[in-house]
């Protein structure tokens, strides 16, 4: 089960930092508008993977090899990208006031 939620967690944080593609139809952009472009769901979502077994230096780890290995180049190159790249990282690497 940890398995599928770090893959979870995997294609909703490069999902988020993608953001929406130029060719997108009508229903995808209605579906990144409500979903895949809020970060706070992406928080939420993030969160139900990490109280199934997901660790938050897992998360910080792939956050780093998005932003350094060389698979992950056609992500970087989107516009914006780093900087929503960025936001994951600090929710996650900072620790919260509760």
């Amino acid at each position: 089960m940890k398995e599928w939620h770090l893959e979870n967690m995997k294609k909703t944080v490069a999902n988020y930092v993608i953001g929406l593609l130029d060719n997108a139809t009508l229903h995808q952009k209605r579906h990144h508008k409500k979903y895949s472009g809020n970060l706070a769901w992406v928080h939420r979502m993030i969160g139900t993977d990490i109280r199934h077994g997901v660790t938050v230096g897992e998360i910080l780890d792939f956050l780093d090899k998005i932003r350094s290995r060389n698979e992950f180049a056609d992500i970087r190159n989107k516009e914006g990208s780093l900087e929503r790249l960025d936001l994951v990282k600090i929710h996650f690497s900072t620790p919260m006031p509760y």
